[in-house]
This record gives C-alpha cells, sequence and structure tokens, in this order.
C-alpha cells in the first residue's frame, strides 16, 4: 500500500515509457501483445486458481475470466490495423477497477491499451486480485509492455492517478459514488476518460410464457451474485402474470449451489461446481448480517434462547436460525 509520493513517481515514470513504446512499429507492438497472451495462456490454470483464492470466484467463472482476457485481446490483434488508420496513441492511460474482473476487464483494458501505442498504469483492486493482476502484468513487462502498476488507498493515490499531468486518459470501472468523484474531479480539465458504473437495470415482464428461458437466463445472472449491477435487477410483473413469475424465480433460487470453491474431500477430486463463493470481505458479512436481522425481527418472531444456541429441547436439538 504505497503513499502518494511513489504513486506520483511511478506515473512520471511511467509516462516516459509512453514515448519510445508510441514510435515502435505496429507489427512490433503486436508481436510483443502476442507473446504477452500466449504466456497467459500458458498459465491460464494458474489465474483462474489465485482468482479462486483471492475473491472466491468459483473454478469455472475464473477460467471463463482469464479466457475472456485471452480471446478479448486477441481479436483487438485482429482489427487492430484498421481500428488504427487515422489515429495515434494518446499518451499514459490510468486504470482504476473493481474487484470483480481482475483479469477480463483490467489486464484485458491494460494490454490492448498498449497494443493501439499507449504506456498504461494501474490500481490493483482494493478488495482482492493483486496476485492475479501481479502475474499478468509481470509477464507483460517480461515481454516489454509498458505496463506499471501500484497498490494503495484510492483516496490517497487519487491526485497522481487521477488529476495527474501526465494522465492523458482514465479507465475507470467501478461504483457510482467514486465514479462521480471521478466526473466532477475532470470538468475543469481537457482530459479524456471513461467510466463504466454500476446500475441496477429493469426487467418488464408483460404478455409472457417461456418461463423456462427466463429461469435460465436470470440463473446466469447469479455467477456475478456478489456484485450489484448485474444479478440484483428490478422485475416489473404483469399483475395476472405474478404467480408463475415468482414460482419459476423461487425456483432459482432454491437451485443455487453456494459455498466454499476450494473445499473437497480429497485433494485429487474435482473442484465443486458453485453458482457463487464467499462473500468478498468481512465489512460485506456484517452489512448483509445487520439487513438480515432488521428484516427478521420485522417479519418473523425472534428465535428463542434454546434455537439461537442449538440445545435440546423436548429431547431435540432445535435448528440453528441462522443462514
Amino acid at each position: 500500500m504505497i503513499k502518494l509520493d511513489a504513486a506520483r513517481l511511478a506515473v512520471e515514470q511511467a509516462e516516459k515509457e509512453f514515448h519510445s513504446w508510441a514510435a515502435m512499429d505496429l507489427d512490433e507492438r503486436k508481436r510483443r501483445v502476442a507473446a504477452t497472451v500466449d504466456d497467459i495462456e500458458k498459465n491460464a490454470d494458474l489465474l483462474a486458481k489465485t482468482l479462486i483464492w483471492e475473491i472466491g470466484k468459483p473454478y469455472s467463472q475464473s477460467k471463463v475470466s482469464v479466457e475472456r482476457c485471452i480471446s478479448g485481446v486477441r481479436w483487438y490483434l485482429k482489427e487492430i490495423d484498421k481500428m488504427m488508420e487515422g489515429r495515434r496513441p494518446i499518451g499514459l492511460i490510468s486504470n482504476i477497477a473493481s474487484w470483480n474482473y481482475p483479469m477480463s476487464v483490467l489486464v484485458h483494458a491494460v494490454l490492448v491499451q498498449c497494443l493501439a501505442g499507449n504506456s498504461a498504469i494501474a490500481k490493483t483492486p482494493t478488495d482482492g486480485g493483486i496476485h492475479t493482476v501481479t502475474m499478468a502484468l509481470a509477464l507483460a513487462r517480461r515481454h516489454g509492455l509498458p505496463v506499471s502498476l501500484v497498490s494503495g488507498s484510492g483516496g490517497e493515490l487519487s491526485e497522481a492517478l487521477v488529476r495527474n499531468d501526465a494522465i492523458a486518459c482514465l479507465a475507470f470501472v467501478g461504483g457510482k459514488n467514486n465514479g462521480r468523484e471521478i466526473a466532477n474531479a475532470f470538468y475543469d480539465r481537457s482530459k479524456r476518460y471513461m467510466l463504466e458504473m454500476d446500475g441496477v437495470n429493469c426487467y418488464g415482464v408483460w404478455d409472457f410464457s417461456d418461463w423456462k428461458g427466463m429461469a435460465a437466463q436470470i440463473k446466469k445472472g447469479f455467477e456475478y451474485g456478489k456484485q450489484r449491477c448485474t444479478a440484483y435487477p428490478r422485475y416489473v410483473v404483469q399483475r395476472a402474470l405474478f404467480p408463475k413469475f415468482l414460482e419459476m424465480y423461487l425456483g432459482v433460487v432454491q437451485s443455487l449451489q453456494v459455498g466454499n470453491p476450494l473445499l473437497v474431500e480429497k485433494a485429487e477430486d474435482p473442484l465443486p461446481a458453485l453458482d457463487y463463493g464467499p462473500l468478498i470481505n468481512s465489512r460485506k458479512v456484517e452489512e448483509l448480517r445487520v439487513q438480515s436481522v432488521g428484516r427478521r425481527s420485522v417479519c418473523q418472531p425472534a428465535l428463542s434462547r434454546h434455537q439461537r444456541e442449538g440445545k435440546r429441547v423436548g429431547g431435540k436439538k432445535a435448528v440453528s436460525g441462522e443462514v
């Protein structure tokens, strides 16, 4: 967790790398980025399992995140010649992204930025992903790509990574509150920026009958079950269809498999097939615990002390009320 002075120095050095890199022939940039992607693919299983350990994604989803990074950058490798016609690199690009997708969003973006002739600096997601991103960008440095990585508090490093004059462009993926602060910081500056902020989409359901198809789509959304913007949309349902909608939705929720993505009986057993794993940190656990207690106090009678402690009542062991 570096401090502001170290981050300023990192930005200055990263900006210096831009000039020689931008002057490099596009074919050479393509060769180096392709070599980086090849190395990432060789280490895909290691990167995926590191994601499991860091942020709790189940194995299948972790593999998808790494594969999307690889396939996405390879698409740009095929298309970059046409995309660069009449265009030129713009400078050092600063990248700040949330913990959900360290590979398929953050590393993917950095590699494409370098392919286009820019240098890139990224901040590791505070809640998780530092080891995965570090390994991926170390592979990029091995092939001479101008990528830099810093770790620290967003509030502490904001002056260096957002407002610094050496930053030509900012790419931000995260929550609305931080995104709003960044947008406000740019109102009086002629600096390019890309903001992708979370939001809650709304489904309108009327004159509808394909409940099986909708159930599959809703369950797919729970692959993102630890971020707000994708897994938990609102639904506006035609009154006459509400019983069928509720039956379908409750079936989806009851089918979800949640647990420890690394818990197996024997070391050689395959990793469990889960829809999502543990919450990202203890703060989120406590936040949901408080919400759960609040809802329970309104909707349900309180559990007795015997029930809470799981003691035997009338010859039978009480069932715990915790979820």
